[in-house]
C-alpha cells in the first residue's frame, strides 16, 4: 500500500505541476518508511557510486552512454538529485506496484556527505571518486571534512573496485584504505601543469592509467589517448568540453570495462554534454553554451576553457546564493580571472550580481551591463546574435534553462 500511494503521488506531481518529483517521494520513503526503502534497495545485485565535488553528473552520463550501447539495463538518477531521497525516487520509478524491481543494476551519482549513509542501504561494487574541492562552505565546511565522509564510506563498504583521480592528492590518499582493486588515473605532466584547480597545482602520484596526447578541437571537444602502464589502450573522442573531462571519460571507460568486459570508447564520441555542463542551446541568433560553476576550481577550469574559444564572444555570469548554490558566495574571491578573453563582453545577473561585479572589478575586468532580471539578459544577448558562454551557479542554471524554455520550442533546444 505504501508503494502504491507514493507512486500515485509521483504521477500527480508530474501531471499537475511543472516539477519532476525527483526528491519529495523519496524523502517520504526515507523519513517515514525506511523499511520499505531498505526492501527496495536490497534488491539491487550490482551498484556503482560516482561521487566527488565536480564531475559526478558528467561521469554518470558517460558511463550510462557506454552501458546503453551494450544494451545493459540499469537504474540511474540522471536528474542530478543525488542524495538518498533522489536515489530512493529512482528506485520507486523502476519498481512495480508491489515494490519489485525488474532491473537489478544501479548507476548512481552520490553527494559526498550522503555516501556514509547510503552505503548502509546499498553496497556498491564500484566507487568512482572524481575530486575533492571546496564547495558550499556553509554546508560542507572545509575539504578535510568531505574527505572524511568518503573515507568513512569506503571503510564501511569496502568496494571490490575503486577508481580514483591520481591528480588530486586527497582522492589518491583513499587508495590506502581500500582492500579491493584500485585504479589511479592521472593526466600526463605537460597537461597536468596547465590546469588551475584552486590556486594550486595538482599533486600527482604514480598512475595506473595515464591520459596523454590531449587535443582540444575548435568546437572545444577533446581527444586523448588512454594508456595502461605505458601501453596505449584507447583513443577517446569527446564532444563534452574541457580537459578536466578526460578523467571523467577514462573513469567511465574503466568502470564499463569492469561491468561488461569490454573497453568501449566509441559511444562517447557522439554523447552530448550533460545538462548545464557544456550543452549548447540556440535561441534566435545566439548560441548559449552553459557551463555550471559552483566553486573556485570549476570557475578556474571553465575560465581557462573560454580562453581557448574564438575571440568574439560574450560571457554571462549568473551568481545566486540559494540553498542549492551555497549561501556563502565568498568563494568567488578565490577564483582566478587573470586573463580576460580578447574582445569579450561581460554581463552579470543573479541574486548576488553586485558581489560578482565587485569581484570582476578587482581583477580589472570591465562589466558591460548588469541585469536585475535574467529574462532581460536573455533577450538582449539573443538579439545580439553572439556566441554566449553562460557561467551560472546551480539554481541559476536551472532558472536560465527555464527562461529559455519559455521562449524557445522544445524542439529548438538541444545539446551539442
Amino acid at each position: 500500500m505504501i508503494i502504491v500511494c507514493i507512486k500515485v503521488l509521483i504521477f500527480l506531481l508530474r501531471k499537475l505541476t511543472p516539477y519532476s518529483a525527483t526528491a519529495l517521494p523519496g524523502l517520504l520513503l526515507e523519513d517515514y518508511f525506511p523499511s520499505t526503502l531498505k526492501k527496495l534497495s536490497s534488491q539491487l545485485d550490482k551498484a556503482v557510486f560516482i561521487t566527488g565535488t565536480n564531475g559526478k553528473t558528467t561521469t554518470a552520463k558517460m558511463l550510462g552512454t557506454i552501458l546503453k550501447s551494450q544494451e545493459v539495463a540499469f537504474i540511474a538518477n540522471p536528474s542530478g538529485s543525488n542524495m538518498t531521497r533522489g536515489i530512493a525516487t529512482s528506485l520507486l520509478d523502476h519498481c512495480d506496484w508491489r515494490g519489485n524491481l525488474s532491473i537489478r543494476t544501479g548507476i548512481f551519482e552520490v553527494e559526498e556527505r550522503t555516501m556514509p549513509k547510503l552505503v548502509g542501504l546499498i553496497k556498491p561494487e564500484i566507487i568512482i571518486i572524481t575530486n575533492i574541492f571546496r564547495d558550499q562552505l556553509d554546508a560542507y565546511g572545509e575539504v578535510d571534512k568531505t574527505l572524511s565522509y568518503l573515507a568513512s564510506a569506503i571503510s564501511s563498504c569496502q568496494p571490490k573496485y575503486l577508481i580514483l583521480n591520481a591528480d588530486d592528492h586527497r582522492v589518491a590518499s583513499l587508495a590506502k584504505i581500500a582492500t579491493g582493486k584500485v585504479s589511479l588515473i592521472g593526466l600526463d605532466k605537460p597537461y597536468r601543469d596547465q590546469i588551475k584547480w584552486e590556486n594550486r597545482g595538482p599533486k600527482n602520484v604514480d598512475s595506473d592509467y595515464l591520459i596523454t596526447d590531449i587535443a582540444v578541437r575548435s568546437d572545444l571537444g577533446t581527444e586523448f589517448l588512454l594508456s595502461e602502464h605505458s601501453k596505449k589502450i584507447a583513443r577517446v573522442s569527446l564532444r563534452t568540453p574541457g580537459i578536466y573531462n578526460c578523467f571523467n571519460a577514462a573513469a567511465a571507460l574503466l568502470c564499463a570495462r569492469e561491468l561488461t568486459g569490454k573497453l568501449l570508447p566509441a559511444p562517447l564520441s557522439s554523447m552530448s554534454p550533460a545538462f548545464g555542463r557544456g550543452e549548447i542551446i540556440e535561441h534566435l541568433g545566439a548560441r548559449f553554451r552553459v557551463l555550471l560553476v559552483k566553486n573556485p576550481a570549476g570557475m578556474n577550469l571553465n575560465w581557462q576553457l573560454i580562453n581557448r574559444a574564438a575571440e568574439d564572444k560574450a560571457i554571462l555570469f549568473i551568481l545566486n546564493d540559494k540553498v542549492a548554490d551555497g549561501c556563502d558566495v565568498s568563494w568567488i574571491w578565490d577564483c582566478e580571472f587573470n586573463d580576460l578573453p580578447k574582445n569579450a563582453k561581460i554581463y552579470v545577473a543573479g541574486t548576488r550580481r553586485w558581489d560578482m561585479v565587485l569581484r570582476l572589478t578587482y581583477s580589472g575586468i570591465h562589466v558591460d551591463k548588469v541585469y536585475d532580471k535574467l529574462s532581460s539578459a536573455i533577450f538582449d544577448l539573443s538579439t545580439m546574435g553572439k556566441k554566449v558562454f553562460v557561467l551560472p551557479t546551480y539554481t541559476a542554471m536551472l532558472e536560465f534553462r527555464r527562461e529559455l524554455g519559455k521562449k524557445t520550442k522544445v524542439s529548438k533546444i538541444w545539446q551539442q
